[in-house]
């Protein structure tokens, strides 16, 4: 019975030996997933860990790390939480409950919950160095707090690699460079292959833009451990600033290769494949994300500006109406009208552009280009009543038009047979540009229809006038001299003046020897 017992028990120790190493190869792959920036994998094998070991707290610390490590502050709070319940004497989510406090600016309480960590093992180095990481990650700025948990370290263990880390990291957001390159020397020098200290030369120099030198340090990131992620995010942002896109979009694809494919990073892509002009594969990428994020406005607004970029009507005009349902009011622009009312022209709707471009300049008074575009588009309509009424708003709102405008109101008034009004608005055109043979042509043809038997003589003085400065350029001005030199070959013949009627003939005849209105006056006349 004795040795019934003791076989069963070896055998149970034997059953158990694959489990233990189970249970420590998902720590381990939780905390490298981490590492990465695999955060939902992270999750999800760290959450499987601590199921499987309700009694460790070591795996709730990671888990809430990550948590924070993505920002999403409840939830890692709760991990930490649940980690100090499951063993209190555990110091390290008594650091990561710190870090949540510190997320909040509760420095009192941040420091705190260090203090109780620091006292459950003083002698740990690897605690100071982790709170001093939670100044970063919890974005508590300027970190110079860390600096001393850092040191703290540093007296523990002066070859501490990982604490030169940190050291490198945090002065890098002090600004204070010479500092930081030194730090992360230190790191690289207690252990070359410790990839992280490269990259951090490599942001160093990115930010103060000498993006070659930086270059050279995430290429030697990349040879040390090609499959650490991080360094091709980094690699990326430094070519998004050095404006070299393509490059960007490139090193952005390996890093989501190596992290994760998750809608944060796909809405990062889609913004890098925007500024390189890589519209089609932008859109896909936003596409993706909009199955399930389908109200998300930001992502619904670089969508219709991707379409617009490429003229995509049948699937841009959709995507802006959809997008200005959902946003704000006070989040829409001028531009967002203005680019769905382009889109608008280009298939053909000319009244919904119209329409968009109005509430763009009740947005904008200001942007009289906009108004002008409107104007181009009733006056290519030939909307008459549309071209008078948006002059006459710029004209109450600037007391005048310039002269291309008044010789546009004064056509719209014309072929609307307001011939009053088109004859004020071209005598405007003729006060600003009084050299301009072509206003007085427009004031004789409108006063010429206020006097459609000539009788008057209404449009006499206007024709002649345009005849002085227009018959100098004959073949510029054929068509209306013609015009001018019927009137008034009309006018002198009721008037019975036959000479100068003849005379005027003569000249419509020696402009075109087929006109038969001419050939006849001159038959008569005779």
């Amino acid at each position: 019975m004795k040795t019934n017992k003791l076989f069963s028990y070896l055998l149970a120790a034997v059953l158990l030996i694959p489990f233990v190493n189970i249970f420590s190869q998902n720590l381990e792959e939780g905390k490298k997933l981490l590492w990465n920036e695999s955060y939902q994998k992270a999750i999800a094998v760290l959450q499987s860990y601590n199921n499987s070991h309700p009694g460790k707290a070591d795996g709730f610390y990671f888990l809430g790390k990550t948590y924070l490590s993505e920002g999403n502050i409840d939830s890692a709070k709760i991990s930490f939480q649940q980690g100090i319940k499951a063993n209190s004497e555990y110091p390290m989510n008594y650091v990561g409950m710190g870090g949540i406090f510190l997320a909040s600016f509760d420095t009192n309480s941040a420091v705190s919950n260090f203090n109780k960590a620091l006292d459950l093992n003083s002698d740990d180095a690897s605690i100071p160095v982790n709170i001093a990481d939670m100044y970063l990650l919890a974005k508590y700025f300027p970190p110079k707090r860390a600096l001393d948990y850092l040191e703290q370290a540093l007296s523990l263990n002066r070859k501490n690699p990982f604490a030169y880390l940190k050291l490198g990291d945090v002065y890098l957001v002090l600004n204070n460079g010479t500092q930081s390159i030194t730090n992360y020397q230190k790191a690289i020098d207690y252990d070359s292959a410790r990839v992280e200290g490269y990259v951090g030369l490599g942001n160093v120099y990115t930010a103060v833009r000498n993006y070659s030198e930086a270059e050279k340090y995430y290429l030697i990131a990349e040879r040390v451990n090609p499959s650490y992620s991080v360094t091709f995010r980094y690699l990326s942002d430094m070519y998004s600033l050095s404006r070299e896109n393509d490059k960007s979009v490139d090193a952005f694809k390996k890093y989501i290769a190596l992290s994760e494919n998750s809608n944060t990073n796909l809405k990062k892509l889609a913004t890098l494949l925007y500024t390189a002009k890589q519209y089609k594969e932008c859109a896909d990428v936003l596409s993706e994300v909009l199955k399930s994020e389908s109200d998300n406005v930001a992502v619904l607004h670089l969508l219709a500006y991707t379409y617009s970029q490429v003229e995509d009507t049948a699937n841009g005009i959709p995507a802006f109406n959809k997008y200005l349902a959902k946003a704000d009011a006070k989040d829409i622009t001028v531009t967002d009208y203005e680019l769905l009312s382009k889109l608008y022209l280009k298939s053909k709707q000319d009244s919904l552009a119209i329409e968009s471009l109005k509430k763009a300049v009740n947005l904008d008074s200001t942007r009289l280009d906009l108004v002008n575009t409107i104007e181009v588009i009733y006056y290519k309509d030939r909307d008459w009543p549309g071209v008078i009424s948006i002059l006459q708003k710029k004209l109450q709102a600037h007391g005048s038009l310039n002269a291309q405008e008044y010789f546009d109101l004064g056509k719209a008034y014309y072929f609307n047979k307001d011939y009053g009004l088109a004859d004020t608005a071209f005598t405007k055109l003729t006060e600003l540009k009084p050299d301009l043979p072509i206003g007085y042509r427009w004031i004789a043809a409108s006063k010429a229809n206020l006097d459609p038997d000539s009788e008057k003589g209404l449009a006499k003085a206007d024709y002649e006038k345009f005849i002085s400065l227009a018959e100098s350029d004959t073949a510029k001005y054929k068509t209306e001299l013609i015009e001018a030199y019927s009137y008034l070959g009309y006018y002198y013949f009721i008037k019975k003046d036959m000479e100068n009627s003849k005379l005027n003939w003569q000249k419509v005849y020696a402009l075109d020897p087929t006109n038969a209105q001419a050939i006849e006056a001159i038959k008569k006349i005779k």
